[in-house]
């Protein structure tokens, strides 16, 4: 779900950089070059919505879900 908002498509290649950041990034963090790594707080907020994102796959497409 992470690399399908971000990438706009699915992607299995993703580095845990990537992945830290995507979520970071879903959390708010601006990622520009003066600003410093995402801290736990940003983490935290990116991470719930991805649950939140998760969830609504699972309810969209129940099959599809179970399946995997």
């Amino acid at each position: 779900m992470l690399s399908v908002w971000r990438f706009k498509r699915e992607r299995a290649d993703l580095s845990v950089k990537k992945f830290l950041y995507a979520l970071a990034k879903l959390g708010g963090h601006l990622g520009r070059k003066h600003d410093k790594a995402p801290g736990w707080l940003v983490l935290w907020r990116g991470w719930t919505k991805l649950q939140l994102f998760v969830e609504g796959a699972a309810v969209a497409h129940p099959l599809r879900c179970e399946e995997t």
